[in-house]
């Protein structure tokens, strides 16, 4: 018998999706490929204030495997370490939408992933800055592509 356990670390990352919301000339979603530098990108609102962007607190023994849990969290199979589930009046995450996970001892190092089809995710060097949920929420033909992308409810964003 064994002396010693196998033991494996466990870190705790955070992760905030953003939802695609980019529309193509004929006024139709153009997310559906993945994400291209461009895309207009939302962060997704918390169902409890509205204005402060949904987050979720995982933890994983790798960067790879956080991404993997943050995709299941985001096609709600699961809930995070807080029992938080994907909100039901919103979307869930498609081919498109990206994914910014950091580790909670370092949070303002995001790490930045595209959702593509068949549950891959492509590392990002960089995005297009998301917009800030005031403002999209303010503006009349963001809030309408919000609506349209149901990452509002018309509820939400009267």
């Amino acid at each position: 018998m064994p002396t010693h356990a196998l033991t494996t670390t466990l870190t705790r990352y955070t992760m905030t999706p953003l939802l695609n919301i980019a529309t193509g000339p004929h006024g139709w979603p153009d997310h559906h490929f993945g994400y291209r530098p461009g895309h207009t990108l939302v962060h997704a609102a918390d169902p409890r204030t509205l204005t402060q962007p949904l987050t979720f607190t995982l933890e994983a023994t790798d960067l790879y495997e956080a991404i993997t849990r943050a995709h299941t969290i985001g096609r709600r199979l699961t809930t995070d370490l807080n029992r938080n589930a994907w909100p039901q009046h919103l979307r869930h995450l498609v081919t498109g939408d990206v994914i910014a996970i950091a580790r909670q001892t370092n949070p303002q190092e995001p790490h930045y992933y595209a959702l593509g089809p068949y549950s891959t995710a492509t590392a990002l060097p960089g995005i297009t800055p998301p917009l800030p949920l005031a403002l999209a929420i303010r503006h009349p033909f963001t809030r309408a592509r919000l609506i349209n992308n149901r990452a509002l409810t018309t509820h939400q964003a009267l």
